[in-house]
């Protein structure tokens, strides 16, 4: 009762309601509560955190730059604890029952406090909760924010969930302060500021009670001018480094002794690309790694690749099995990015790489080298708590790559999604490792295979590996793969002395298309630690088709055509040809024998035989994507017109012969007619014929044009007048010269039928031009054309 009464006495310190000690339950049963702790942003899901119910009041932290041991046990008395799985889940055993249950979460210098509403005995709770969003939900760790022009890493702090409160000039309360890049402050590279007073990053970095006050400190690449060489710089002595423009200028002796000595005291830093300049060359730091400068650096085309992760080590694998836990389009073991600069070809120890950009995994000419590497410092301390975090690539690139130059933060987020690469700063943030633990030196080697492109259900050769027990001891030690596309084919690693070795084969079957990958994993009785080797593969169809679409043309209804098409393997062995499924008028038939040989191909044929007139579609279908689109005309008969052009003036006509042929024996009706036709044309044809199905028929069209001028003849009724007149006139004046004139005129103006042109225009009539006329045979069931050309000349 003791521990109730003690439990109960804290209720009321933190701010609990009623609850006590975890009660005996029946049957060797317990209590529980179980859940999952997230991001601040509830969405990833976060391994090794420590969660508590505490039994006295939470202790703050200590402010400031601190090294804190390993194992050293957190404050609040914890009276059950536990930590979170790969995939963030944990499940805390007696658990105290009652309303109101305090529960920490805890990684580093991230906690939170919140409340089980009610736990009840031998029963599981289910609850799960997340790290603060802000300071007032809980503690988060002070950080300073060195903003860029090409990195944003402080979009990345608010897609992980942190309010834009917590980020404000050092002062203004919030616990991620920013300060602006020295290379780009005021200029071209300028990154983010919270306002006009925002402090640059000499400010930071070149004091060092300052830089002190920070648990950890991330430096964004502030990245280079193109076309803007101010001249050489002198990068540690190295003349003409980052040539290209002015990247990060070398950083002068007392702002590297500070970053040196504020990570060797715990401290930890998070830096991208051109902030190698902390790194490279730093007198106050072990060289950590091999960078090369100038023309080593080059944009490897914005395209996103996968370097494999190094899961030789306890703390890559742990990142390795995270990722694809955190966002499901992750492949395991493989770390995606965008815009790598691969400027680090090695690390030394005991800096380990994470994961690099190699020439046997990623194919050569893109760059390789190491991507990410972390360090502990101080290095070959005993308590090596610091830590640095360098990072070869891009952080939060917009789709243009068009980077906003001295924005007001938040303006330059505008992503609002994490990019594959953020997900290494979000572990790194957390810290998401396992305590440390004692790891036996056993090795295996190779530390990754590729095992290359082999097709589905067929297995490559055998891939041997070496494990080399480092123990002093005998050990037997078992292989195994989760994952079916690899399996442990052979091993003689039952008993192996100390210090030798023995060999694994592990081969690769496919069972799926698409890249594959695998772990092979050895562990030993009685030995700490697992051994692995990563494993990756291609898996493709065995069968592909040389053609996707077959076109088979006009040929007459019922005859047929037939076109081939072939069958490959690509397999070490005979493949079964699946089915042939067609559909519309078509059929499929093969010199296959039922299978396709090895490495080897047959062919498919495919008979087109029309049943009607028209465009007729089908598919064939071989079990093998994709499916293949046929395609034919059928026909019944054809026209041909004779002539095949003709020149008319406006308001006459021409004739023209149409040839009728039936094909395939084609009996039948065809009407006549013309297509659309130009204005004031006109056309007529007999209207039909019948074909027998052996001969040719011909039939007439004739074409009627229009002119402009409707044309009307006075010349009748003039030449009466005129006549009758002169004849009267004679009579009485028989010899008068002027009145014969006058009837000769008449008569010959009569006789002549002269007439003038009226205004009125015919509607429509034919305009002078060259026209194409499309004359149809119709049988009511097809449709055939054949052209003519009409030129038409104003009349």
């Amino acid at each position: 009762m003791r521990l109730f009464q003690v439990l109960g006495l804290f209720g009321v310190c933190l701010g609990a309601g009623s609850w006590g000690a975890a009660q005996s339950c029946p049957a060797g049963g317990t209590t529980t509560v179980s859940g999952v702790v997230y991001a601040p942003n509830g969405n990833e899901p976060l391994p090794n955190v420590l969660v508590f119910v505490p039994g006295a009041p939470l202790e703050p932290f200590p402010a400031g730059v601190t090294c804190v041991a390993d194992g050293t046990p957190p404050s609040g008395s914890p009276v059950t604890q536990t930590f979170t799985a790969a995939d963030g889940s944990f499940q805390l055993q007696n658990v105290p029952v009652g309303t109101n249950i305090p529960l920490v979460v805890q990684i580093g210098k991230w906690r939170r406090q919140v409340t089980v509403p009610t736990v009840t005995a031998c029963t599981d709770t289910a609850f799960s909760t997340r790290l603060p969003k802000n300071h007032s939900e809980g503690d988060i760790p002070k950080i300073a924010m060195v903003t860029g022009r090409t990195d944003k890493m402080e979009c990345t702090l608010r897609d992980i969930g942190l309010e834009d409160s917590e980020f404000t000039n050092p002062g203004g309360g919030g616990r991620i302060n920013l300060f602006l890049g020295d290379a780009g402050a005021g200029g071209s590279l300028a990154g983010a500021q919270i306002d006009t007073s925002t402090p640059s990053e000499t400010a930071l970095m070149g004091d060092a009670a300052t830089l002190n006050q920070y648990d950890l400190v991330i430096l964004n690449s502030e990245g280079y001018q193109a076309g803007n060489n101010p001249g050489p710089f002198l990068y540690q002595g190295e003349p003409n480094f980052y040539a290209d423009g002015p990247g990060e200028p070398p950083r002068p002796p007392d702002q590297l002794s500070n970053f040196a000595n504020y990570v060797n005291a715990g401290g930890r830093a998070f830096l991208t690309h051109l902030q190698s300049v902390y790194l490279n060359g730093n007198p106050y730091l072990p060289a950590f790694a091999n960078f090369t400068d100038g023309p080593g650096w080059a944009d490897q085309g914005n395209s996103y690749r996968s370097p494999p992760i190094n899961t030789g080590f306890d703390e890559g694998a742990q990142f390795a099995e995270w990722l694809p836990l955190a966002n499901a389009g992750f492949v395991y073991g493989l770390m995606d990015e965008n815009d790598d600069f691969p400027e680090v070809p090695s690390v030394n120890a005991p800096t380990q790489s994470w994961y690099s950009l190699t020439t046997a995994l990623q194919g050569g000419g893109m760059g390789t080298g190491v991507q990410q590497f972390v360090a502990h410092t101080p290095v070959g301390a005993a308590n090596a708590c610091g830590r640095v975090v360098y990072d070869d690539f891009l952080m939060e690139v917009p789709p243009n790559q068009q980077y906003p130059t001295g924005a007001t933060f938040p303006s330059e987020c505008v992503l609002r999604y994490q990019q594959p690469q953020e997900y290494s700063l979000e572990w790194n943030l957390f810290e998401l490792t396992k305590p440390a633990t004692t790891v036996s030196n056993s090795t295996l080697t190779p530390a990754s295979a590729d095992f290359g492109t082999e097709a589905v259900g067929f297995a490559t050769g055998t891939t041997t590996f070496t494990w080399t027990n480092g123990a002093n001891t005998v050990a037997s030690a078992t292989p195994s793969i989760a994952s079916a596309e690899f399996a442990v084919v052979s091993s003689n690693c039952a008993s192996v002395a100390g210090g030798g070795s023995c060999q694994i084969g592990v081969r690769f079957k496919p069972t799926a298309v698409g890249q594959q990958t695998g772990l092979l994993k050895v562990n030993a009785v009685g030995q700490s630690g697992t051994a692995t080797a990563f494993l990756l593969g291609n898996g493709v169809a065995p069968l592909s088709l040389s053609t996707t679409e077959l076109q088979f043309y006009s040929i007459p209804v019922e005859a047929s055509k037939t076109l081939s098409l072939k069958v490959m393997n690509v397999a070490p062995g005979a493949v079964p040809l699946p089915p042939l499924v067609v559909t519309g008028d078509y059929a499929a038939t093969s010199n296959c024998g039922g299978s396709v040989p090895a490495n080897g191909s047959c062919t498919i044929f495919v008979t087109f035989t029309p049943t009607v007139g028209g465009l007729r579609s089908g598919t064939l279908t071989v079990g093998i994507s994709p499916v293949v689109s046929l395609e034919g005309v059928g026909n019944f008969y054809q026209l041909s017109v004779t002539p095949s052009s003709a020149n008319v003036l406006a308001g006459e006509s021409t004739t023209l012969s149409v040839m009728i042929t039936p094909e395939f024996g084609y009996t039948g009706t065809v009407k006549f007619g013309c297509g659309q036709l130009p204005a004031g044309v006109t056309c007529s044809s007999a209207g039909s014929v019948t074909l027998s199905g052996t001969n040719a028929v011909t039939a007439r069209v004739t074409v009627q044009t229009t002119s402009k001028y409707q044309v009307i003849g006075y010349g009748g009724m003039v030449w009466f007048v005129g006549l009758g007149t002169g004849l009267m006139v004679l009579l009485r004046r028989r010899k008068t010269m002027p009145v014969v004139m006058l009837m000769f005129l008449v008569g010959c103006f009569g006789l002549s039928g002269c007439s003038g042109k009226y205004p009125g225009l015919n509607s429509p009539y034919t305009p002078a031009g060259t026209y194409t006329l499309t004359v149809t045979g119709d049988d009511g069931r097809s449709v055939e054309t054949a052209d003519f050309s009409l030129v038409v000349a104003a009349k």
